[in-house]
């Protein structure tokens, strides 16, 4: 059972769950050696808290939420949670999510603001039910080396104070109670990787920063790097796929090319399809259109479907806009005149991406606001335009008329 995140203190709270609800399993969950009761009750009058190993929580688009359940009782018997929630703003992306934050200072001094959140909920029968009382953070600072908001939450605690809140059911905004009760927490250090179930490889291994381990049976983070998230990112990642293989999302693949002179195709069974930086073999003969180049495709799917096959090799792709088969295409140069390289993978045409031809000036449809040539052009995402841009399909083309920080979606900038 996952946490529950609180939109509407009044009536939507965060789940306190048992410590066995709150791990979603195939995680390291940990708090370095653990954190035991202080003798020392820190402030005055404040009591020292103590609690069980961290675990991830919950993802949503918004947040990434951890949380520890307190074995120092602060109410009646009923559990009581520590709870981190990192918040996604423009200042917390790629390097910018590392550091050390303050706890009490600017955007972190109040629930409605905070980029860096720590609470504690007291009191919690059920995932729904609202605790008898809130504690926010007032001082302490919050070392942080990995970004919490890839799953990965490697941090060092240090000075921590809560106090009690009331917090505003409208718009999170925390006030002190006045004469209300706090808390301290001895440092501490968080060390945890949210691992998939499905990782086969040395758990050490995983998220290292290190070389990308491909064959794994899940992808491991560091075989990608999103330059949007981290300007930072390699040129070339090391991997450790063998010669005549590169790494995809499904492990190490053999390279094949539709477009060498003779083409270059793979084992019967396979197809050769595109991918990042060369096209690969993989077993996805479900996404063969029996069409030929110029026919049109029957019973599309929603995935990226190839057509005119011969010996694993596709002539084709199916254009999702008017369901015809179009012949493949790589950069700008790979059409034919009137007609545009429309990718889909591997970068925009101008970078050598793989696609299809597709008519140049495609036409938009009339909620269109934004200049008619840039609709479906192939190399940019057009977003806040009245309608959707059909390049906004393919992730890695550069998005317009968005905010640094922002995504389109379904266009509209988000």
């Amino acid at each position: 059972m996952s946490r529950l995140p609180i939109l509407l203190l009044a009536s939507i709270t965060l789940a306190a769950c048992t410590s066995d609800e709150l791990d979603p399993g195939g995680g390291d969950a940990g708090v370095t050696g653990g954190i035991d009761a202080s003798t020392d009750a820190g402030a005055t009058g404040c009591v020292s808290l103590a609690f069980e190993d961290v675990v991830l929580d919950e993802q949503q688009d918004v947040q990434t939420i951890y949380s520890a359940r307190l074995t120092t009782e602060l109410g009646s018997t009923i559990d009581d949670f520590l709870v981190f929630n990192f918040i996604n703003i423009n200042e917390r992306f790629g390097p910018s999510a590392i550091g050390t934050f303050p706890l009490d200072a600017a955007p972190n001094d109040n629930r409605a603001t905070c980029a860096e959140c720590v609470s504690v909920f007291v009191d919690q029968v059920t995932p729904n039910a609202r605790p008898s009382a809130v504690y926010f953070q007032s001082k302490g600072t919050m070392t942080v080396t990995q970004d919490p908001r890839q799953k990965t939450f490697f941090a060092r605690i240090e000075g921590l104070e809560l106090v009690e809140v009331t917090i505003d059911p409208a718009t999170l905004e925390s006030t002190p109670v006045v004469g209300g009760a706090c808390a301290t927490v001895p440092d501490f250090e968080v060390a945890l990787k949210d691992i998939p179930t499905e990782w086969t490889c040395n758990e050490d291994l995983y998220g290292s920063g290190g070389t990308c381990n491909c064959d794994c049976g899940a992808p491991d983070p560091d075989c990608y790097c999103d330059p949007f998230m981290n300007p930072d990112c390699p040129m070339t990642i090391e991997d450790d796929c063998a010669a005549g293989t590169v790494c995809t999302l499904n492990g190490c693949a053999a390279t094949c090319d539709m477009f060498a002179t003779p083409p270059i195709g793979c084992d019967a069974g396979e197809l050769c399809a595109f991918n990042e930086d060369q096209p690969v073999c993989i077993d996805a003969m479900s996404r063969v259109n029996s069409a030929t180049v110029g026919q049109t495709c029957a019973d599309l799917g929603i995935l990226v479907e190839y057509c005119d096959v011969t010996d694993t090799i596709p002539a084709g792709v199916c254009d999702d806009i008017d369901e015809l088969c179009r012949p493949v295409c790589r950069g700008l140069d790979g059409c034919g005149a009137g007609e545009t390289c429309y990718t889909i993978a591997g970068g925009g045409s101008e970078n050598g991406g793989f696609g299809y031809c597709r008519p140049a000036g495609a036409i938009p449809p009339e909620e269109w606001i934004c200049d008619p040539d840039d609709y479906a052009e192939g190399t940019a995402c057009n977003c806040m335009c009245g309608a959707v841009d059909p390049d906004c399909a393919n992730d890695e083309l550069e998005v317009l008329g968005c905010a640094e920080g922002e995504a389109c979606v379904a266009g509209t900038c988000e």
